[in-house]
């Protein structure tokens, strides 16, 4: 994983790679969360038993003097070996923190299928009160 940030935008880019070598032989996280790290439109919580190769990048944008902040991903992802294009995958995310204890966040994903699942989109959107 590598990355910069400056002037309230953060880059990042990774590499995440779980093998597989059949039905039943994959490298599985069951306690994990994939949504979190191998897109929004959920199509990878379970490992493809060929595996799964995530190349992905992020940008994270705080705007100056504003409680918005704006979060973009791209995935691109084949099997483990790379030679199985499984297909991409755009999130975006908006997150607006309105006072210390609320805030309203709204996520989007669209995964367009290549040679896995099939296009999905997915919104989600939420309220959050914490103390």
């Amino acid at each position: 994983m590598g990355g910069m940030n400056g002037w309230n935008v953060t880059l990042m880019g990774a590499m995440e790679q779980l093998d597989g070598n059949g039905k039943g032989k994959t490298f599985d996280t069951p306690i994990g969360t994939n949504h979190a790290f191998q897109g929004w439109a959920d199509l990878f919580l379970i490992t493809p038993d060929n595996g799964i190769r995530d190349v992905f990048g992020t940008a994270h944008v705080q705007f100056y003097r504003s409680n918005v902040i704006l979060t973009g991903v791209f995935h691109d992802f084949s099997d483990d070996t790379g030679n199985i294009h499984y297909g991409d995958e755009w999130d975006f995310q908006a997150l607006w923190k309105i006072d210390k204890h609320y805030s309203v966040l709204a996520k989007y994903a669209n995964y367009s299928a290549d040679h896995f699942g099939t296009d999905t989109q997915k919104i989600w959107v939420q309220g959050n009160i914490s103390f």
